[in-house]
């Protein structure tokens, strides 16, 4: 798990939670390039440590598909939280039908989807 961060802190920092460590690197690079600091996790349960160690970020990109701790559960557990169940959280799925079975996620990206799209949301969610 890594941290980059930004002059305008942590209003402005994504978690993208993402088992392909490709896709989350080309997920955190392209926030990165826009303006957002980012940091990274591998599955859900490594995103519930990270979220206990620090404050919450402006967003969550969650891929549903993990080992360990899928999307969902990490979402449950996201929600059950009072400190952080009001962190947006925008699910970026192979499985958009999946995810539309679960409240909690301000958006639905189905993979592959436009950068542009991606970016859309988070802006509109963290800024």
């Amino acid at each position: 798990m890594t941290d980059s961060t930004n002059k305008s802190g942590a209003e402005r920092l994504v978690l993208v939670i993402e088992d392909d460590e490709d896709t989350r690197d080309t997920l955190r690079y392209a926030l990165e390039l826009n303006g957002f600091g980012t940091a990274g996790a591998s599955d859900g349960r490594q995103a519930i440590q990270w979220l206990s160690r620090n404050d919450p970020p402006c967003l969550v990109l969650l891929d549903l598909m993990m080992p360990v701790m899928s999307g969902m559960e990490f979402l449950r557990t996201l929600r059950g939280d009072a400190r952080l169940q009001d962190t947006p959280v925008v699910v970026v799925t192979a499985w958009p039908e999946e995810a539309r079975r679960f409240d909690g996620a301000q958006a639905i990206l189905a993979k592959p989807f436009e950068l542009r799209d991606l970016l859309t949301e988070v802006r509109r969610l963290c800024c």
